[in-house]
């Protein structure tokens, strides 16, 4: 009895926390950003690029502390070399895009301050292009997601994202990981 209420006690009194009154409704967020990589490979080419910048909107159905979103990513970087394994780098001229559609999940960390963190994953696909000859479509994608936001008002919020984009390995391109910060903007109506 008394190691129930030594544990048991303390995680029941965090349930209502869960389920504080946040704005809840459809909300459109926009945002840019950059990424930190600046190669993509396919299975036999390297190649290098000037990084774009990231750009995503999302529309999604916020309920108290969760979010629900369907997210659209697009980068286009400008291409500068490519090299073949084991060769010399060359110039190209040409561009590398990645366009993401995601389904993310989301929560909303409790803090009464205007303050507020969240975390959360999605799942989806990537479109890959390089250079008009390498192309994939469909390719499985996964993310990770860290916010630190503040709320400007009742239904406006802006937010620092950190994500980490992984795309798995497919027909022309290997397996890539992408590190990437943004700023955005969420209207919840």
């Amino acid at each position: 009895m008394n190691l129930r209420k030594k544990h048991l006690l303390p995680l029941v009194s965090l349930f209502p926390l869960l389920l504080q009154a946040e704005p809840s409704g459809i909300y459109i967020d926009g945002g840019v950003g950059f990424t930190l990589s600046d190669t993509i490979e396919t299975q036999k080419v390297n190649f290098v690029y000037n990084r774009g910048p990231l750009l995503s909107l999302s529309l999604g159905y916020q309920y108290n502390h969760f979010r629900l979103e369907l997210q659209d990513r697009y980068k286009k970087d400008k291409l500068y070399s490519a090299s073949a394994q084991d060769s010399y780098s060359v110039v190209v001229d040409g561009d590398s895009t990645i366009n993401s559609q995601m389904l993310n999940f989301y929560y909303n960390g409790y803090n009464e301050s205007k303050l507020m963190s969240s975390v959360g994953f999605g799942l989806g696909v990537s479109s890959l292009n390089a250079k008009d000859t390498y192309e994939d479509c469909y390719v499985p994608s996964a993310q990770g997601l860290f916010s630190v936001g503040y709320r400007v008002s009742d239904n406006f919020i802006s937010s620092l994202n950190y994500a980490y984009l992984y795309t798995l390995k497919s027909d022309n391109f290997k397996a890539k990981g992408d590190n990437s910060f943004s700023f955005s903007l969420r209207y919840i109506f």
